[in-house]
């Protein structure tokens, strides 16, 4: 039986089978927890991925092919051996909106039990979405954000892993005048200046987790009212280690950027596919590989431009919070 989930409103949606609840290595959907958003309107990118076993796992007349990889037209299949398991993955209309996924009956195994790290494709959809996202001006964000009630806009908390991203969010979520937009990675839209809901990240699902088991009280997301579904930004948090305690706003410069672009690419080079990356031509015509990181860079120079840019310093990660709550009273 097969369900539809949406993982960024009005952007992206998967279609899968009921026995899949979660993704590994896809940072927007290492975990469905339940439905949370209806649909409403167009989604941008929508994937279907499919159990098959039958003759679907050709390509004629492939363009360019290699051990384990065959490309053609709008299409790539991908096999691999696993002692006596064959795992086959194809993806078709790649040059479309509604993008295909067959997966092998051996596959779909190791997709359910969330071992496909021999063949992830959670980096495949992860290569695939972010490319198709960089032609409509968008990107995803290694980075937390939350809305603001009271000023009716949001900003981004932007850190290396382990600086305390999560521990601030959560804090911010426990007070009636904010809400959840994302913890690890969040959506924004430069065309609109706009950040969107990301939901099911794996290290919030951890962190939940840990939360109940330790303090008793699990802080639930996952009901609407706790969560904004987009929002203008306004404000970037980039926070850091440091022996002092204290908060600096920062010029809008090419010293921010290359910042911001470091810790983009630290993250997301573990949740990309190689594979994807270097046959992008053939298969995502609009957009050609150099372009790449051209584009993403003049995605997170609009960001910088639109927002006001602070740094956090503090000596440790419990102290991020009330130096931001203190600089959201002031606006």
């Amino acid at each position: 039986m097969k369900f539809e989930v949406i993982l960024i409103p009005g952007k992206l949606s998967v279609i899968l089978n009921k026995d899949i609840n979660g993704i590994a290595y896809f940072p927007v959907g290492e975990f469905f927890l339940k439905k949370i958003f209806r649909k409403s309107g167009d989604i941008f990118l929508n994937v279907s991925i499919l159990p098959s076993d039958s003759d679907k796992f050709k390509i004629k007349n492939a363009i360019s092919s290699c051990k384990e990889i065959k490309v053609g037209e709008n299409k790539i299949l991908f096999e691999k051996k696993l002692f006596f398991i064959s795992l086959k993955l194809l993806i078709e209309n790649l040059d479309l909106k509604e993008i295909k996924i067959y997966v092998s009956s051996g596959y779909f195994r190791f997709l359910k039990y969330r071992i496909e790290n021999l063949l992830p494709l959670g980096q495949i959809l992860t290569s695939i979405a972010q490319i198709k996202f960089l032609e409509l001006g968008c990107v995803m964000i290694y980075g937390a954000s939350v809305f603001n009630q009271k000023r009716n806009d949001s900003f981004l908390i932007l850190a290396p892993p382990g600086v305390g991203k999560t521990y601030t969010v959560s804090r911010f979520i426990k007070k009636k005048n904010f809400k959840y937009l994302g913890e690890d990675v969040t959506f924004y839209d430069s065309k609109n200046n706009r950040i969107y809901c990301v939901p099911f990240s794996n290290s919030w699902n951890r962190h939940a987790k840990l939360n109940h088991i330790f303090i008793k009280k699990r802080i639930n997301i996952f009901e609407r009212n706790n969560l904004r579904k987009k929002s203008n930004l306004r404000r970037i948090y980039i926070l850091n280690q440091s022996s002092k305690n204290e908060i600096q706003k920062l010029e809008k410069n090419e010293i921010v950027v290359e910042k911001i672009l470091s810790l983009q690419r630290m993250f997301f080079s573990g949740y990309l596919n190689n594979y994807i990356l270097r046959y992008a031509d053939y298969y995502l015509g609009n957009i050609k590989i150099e372009d790449k990181n051209k584009r993403e860079l003049n995605i997170i120079k609009k960001m910088v431009e639109k927002s006001e840019i602070f740094d956090v310093y503090a000596d440790d990660h419990s102290k991020f919070y009330n130096m931001i709550s203190k600089n959201e009273k002031n606006f």
